[in-house]
């Protein structure tokens, strides 16, 4: 007899105790290896090189703002209240 027949022959609390073993088995199984890759992934991941190719502006290239007056006076008497 294969597998199958004798798996049929069973009474059906031991095919739901063996299937619910064969699927932690699979599960436990894939976790494990999706962990393995995150991991492997995630290593070698080079965040700084990432950044640096993204050609992000930087602040130092923004030009300089001027305040006029007035409205710097206006922003001091706020900030006196």
């Amino acid at each position: 007899m294969n597998f199958i027949e004798k798996l049929r022959k069973k009474p059906e609390r031991q095919r739901k105790i063996i299937l619910w073993v064969v699927m932690v088995v699979i599960t436990l199984s894939f976790a494990t290896w999706w962990v393995y890759r995150s991991y492997k992934n995630l290593k070698e991941l080079r965040g700084q090189e990432i950044i640096n190719n993204m050609n992000l502006p930087s602040f130092d290239d923004l030009p300089e703002v001027e305040i006029p007056e007035a409205l710097k006076e206006g922003i001091e008497e706020q900030d006196g209240e």
